[in-house]
């Protein structure tokens, strides 16, 4: 049973797979851009966030994006299928309704699953060769094409798929502290959208506090321009 399917159920499927990749089903953006692009705004022009990564064939991050989506939805199938604690099962009879497509479409994907996993494999080692910045971490390989796309920065990415990780580092207080940096830069009315680097967020937190402190008000506390 391991005919080709009917192209709406491999449109079907593209939709479904950026619905459950780190894309959350959206357009592409980068919370790395939007946070530069704050900081930006209020004269702070000195912290690079956002970096362009060079994509395979030169395609754009949102069109490779829906690849790598694709590309890790069949190589992962099974891990989503494999029960309905995440209720991927009740979603996907909702995406195909028809048992017997449904079957099909499923027994079709877990025939391809090994060769999509080495085509993610193989998708993993081109984007390291094409950015030798980036860090090599091969059982995070799905977070390192992730954070190449969303034009994450190589320490942000090494600090999500390692640095939090290490040997003798409690991830509960990582997490912790993590959180309350985040929460110290949004005090300042910044959004942070993603996992900043402990460094990264401290040398955020420190130029914003010199900023703060640099303001001149005026005797009805508006900001002298």
């Amino acid at each position: 049973m391991n005919k080709e399917l009917d192209k709406s159920i491999e449109i079907k499927l593209a939709e479904i797979a950026l619905e459950h990749s780190y894309a959350y089903g959206r357009e592409w953006d980068s919370s790395a851009k939007d946070l530069e692009q704050q900081l930006n705004k209020i004269g702070i022009n000195n912290i690079k966030l956002f970096h362009k990564y060079k994509m395979p064939d030169n395609v754009t991050q949102a069109d490779y994006m829906k690849k790598i989506a694709l590309y890790g939805f069949f190589a992962d199938f099974e891990m989503l299928n494999a029960d309905d604690r995440w209720g991927f099962q009740t979603e996907f009879k909702n995406y195909i309704p028809d048992e017997k497509t449904r079957l099909h479409v499923i027994d079709y994907i877990k025939s391809k699953s090994k060769s999509y996993d080495e085509k993610l494999s193989d998708e993993y080692e081109n984007i390291i060769k094409l950015n030798p910045e980036l860090p090599n971490v091969q059982n995070k390989r799905n977070d390192v094409l992730y954070g190449a796309i969303f034009g994450f920065a190589p320490e942000e990415i090494e600090y999500y798929c390692r640095g939090r990780f290490q040997q003798g580092i409690n991830i509960d207080a990582a997490l912790d502290r993590e959180q309350e940096l985040s929460d110290k830069i949004k005090g300042y009315g910044i959004r942070v959208g993603y996992v900043l680097a402990p460094e990264t967020a401290k040398k955020i937190i420190s130029v914003l506090e010199k900023k703060k402190q640099s303001v001149i008000m005026d005797k009805d506390g508006r900001e002298i321009k």
